[in-house]
């Protein structure tokens, strides 16, 4: 038997809001297969909190506000919350795993980027519970590869975005500016 306390599970919750398009501005077709875009994002009050702590193995738990469908969220590795760990851990060359629980209050499939506020507040609630310090650059970087509106989310405020897309598939976008 120990004298010593048991210490809860150290966890981190970042609260991720979703985003808007208040303007999309899309070009004709190049040659490319490729549309020119022009976008200016909106960060909103609708959110989702995202806990984790450390754990053996990767796994992520969604739960939600009554409105939201789950149905097609992923609990598994193709979840883009579980990309964005797995990136940040990588990144930094180290062997960790995470216990990834999101609540989701805002809508799945409604363009309004809860995926990748999901995968924006898991690097910052990793980066936080694994002191990393990694810098926004690097932060932004990661984010980058896991989709067009990640980097968007790291931010929030308002921000414009320009870019490509097809008319096909969501745009990818990068994010300029800033501000709340």
């Amino acid at each position: 038997m120990s004298l010593l306390p048991e210490l809860a599970p150290r966890t981190v919750t970042v609260r991720a809001p979703a985003k808007v398009n208040v303007y999309l501005g899309v070009g004709r077709l190049r040659p490319d297969g490729f549309h020119p875009l022009e976008t200016v994002y909106q960060a909103v009050s609708l959110y989702d909190d995202v806990t984790v702590e450390d754990a053996a193995a990767w796994s992520v738990r969604t739960v939600g506000e009554p409105h939201v469908d789950l149905a097609a969220v992923p609990d598994d590795d193709t979840n883009i919350a579980v990309r964005a760990g797995r990136a940040l851990a990588a990144h930094h060359g180290v062997d960790r795993a995470a216990a990834i629980t999101v609540h989701k209050g805002i809508p799945v499939a409604g363009g309004m980027a809860g995926g990748s506020a999901d995968a924006a507040a898991t690097l910052l609630a990793l980066d936080r519970l694994w002191q990393l310090d990694t810098t926004d650059d690097e932060l932004l970087g990661i984010a980058a590869d896991l989709g067009s509106d990640v980097p968007f989310a790291l931010l929030g405020g308002t921000a414009a975005g320009t870019g490509r897309g097809r008319s096909s598939s969501r745009s990818p976008t990068t994010a300029r500016g800033g501000g709340s």
